[in-house]
C-alpha cells in the first residue's frame, strides 16, 4: 500500500515538471517583441531615439552687413553630442561660406555657397560636428558680405546618436524660374528606420512681403526653426526627423504669402 502510494505520487511529480516546462516553452511567444508578432506596432513616437539639447537660429538682414548675434554659444555640450548647422543665405562674397565652431571642426554635408555666387546668390548648406568634445561651444555664422547679404543661422544640437554615428546620404536642389511655388529636396539613396535627418530649404523673390508663409514645419517633419521676413531676408525654414521607414527621405516647402518668388534652393543630409 506504501509503496503503491510512493509511486504515484513520483508520478504526479514528473507529470507536474512536465507541465511546467511546457509552460516555459510557450509563455514567451504569448509575450514577443511587438515587431515580431505583428501584434502590436510600434511607431516611431514610441520609440528611444535622439534628444534635441537646444535648437537657436540669428539672421542678417538686407542692408545691414551684420548678423542679429555675432555667434550662437551652446552652453551643455557633453561628450558625444553632435552639432549641426544649416544655413540659406543670399551670399554677397563671392566665394565659399564657412561657419566655425570655437573647440571643434564643422564639416561640410552639403555647401551651395562657392557654386551660386551669381545672382541671384541664394544657397543652402549643411555642416556638422559628431562625438563633439564637452563644454562650451561658440558656433559662428559666416560672414555674408554687406549690402545685399542676408539669410538664416540655425544651429541643432542632438544627443543620442551612436559614438559610431557618420553621415550616410545627402540631396540638394536649385531651381530659377518665375513664380515659384515650393521646393523639394530629397535624399541620394535610401534611409535606414531610426536614421536621423535634417534639412533647410527656402527661397528669394523679386517683390518682398512681410510674410512668406514658409511651412513650418513640413508635413511629418519637426521644426528648428523659420524665417517668413522677405521684406529684409531670405524666406527659409529648417527641420528635423528620425527617418519613420526604410526608403529615401524627402522635404517640400511651399509659401503662400510669396507669390513672385524667382529662386528655391534646399538641402538635407541623413546620419546613422
Amino acid at each position: 500500500m506504501v509503496k503503491d502510494l510512493l509511486i504515484s505520487k513520483i508520478a504526479l511529480a514528473r507529470s507536474t515538471a512536465v507541465s511546467l516546462l511546457l509552460i516555459s516553452m510557450v509563455t514567451p511567444t504569448a509575450f514577443a517583441h511587438p515587431r515580431l508578432n505583428g501584434v502590436t506596432k510600434i511607431t516611431p513616437s514610441s520609440t528611444v531615439g535622439p534628444t534635441i539639447v537646444a535648437r537657436q537660429k540669428i539672421h542678417q538682414d538686407w542692408g545691414v552687413g551684420a548678423w542679429s548675434s555675432h555667434s550662437i554659444q551652446l552652453t551643455d555640450v557633453q561628450a558625444g553630442d553632435a552639432i549641426i548647422v544649416l544655413g540659406l543665405y543670399w551670399n554677397s562674397t563671392g566665394g565659399a561660406l564657412t561657419p566655425t565652431d570655437d573647440v571643434g571642426t564643422l564639416r561640410a554635408a552639403v555647401d551651395q555657397s562657392p557654386v551660386y555666387v551669381q545672382v541671384p546668390a541664394v544657397g543652402a548648406q549643411i555642416f556638422y560636428e559628431l562625438n563633439a568634445a564637452p563644454g562650451i561651444h561658440t558656433i559662428t555664422p559666416p560672414g555674408l558680405g554687406g549690402g545685399d547679404g542676408d539669410g538664416t543661422f540655425y544651429v541643432l544640437q542632438v544627443r543620442g546618436l551612436s559614438p559610431s554615428a557618420s553621415l550616410v546620404a545627402i540631396g540638394q536642389s536649385h531651381k530659377e524660374g518665375t513664380a515659384l511655388q515650393s521646393a523639394t529636396v530629397q535624399l541620394s539613396s535610401n534611409a535606414m528606420v531610426g536614421d536621423f535627418v535634417v534639412a533647410v530649404g527656402g527661397e528669394d523673390d523679386e517683390v518682398g512681403t512681410a510674410n512668406a508663409q514658409v511651412t513650418d514645419p513640413p508635413s511629418g517633419w519637426q521644426s528648428i526653426g523659420v524665417d517668413n521676413d522677405a521684406n529684409v531676408n531670405v524666406p527659409s525654414e529648417a527641420c528635423f526627423r528620425p527617418a519613420p521607414s526604410i526608403g529615401n527621405q524627402s522635404v517640400k516647402w511651399t509659401w503662400k504669402g510669396d507669390p513672385t518668388a524667382n529662386v528655391t534652393t534646399a538641402a538635407i543630409a541623413a546620419f546613422r
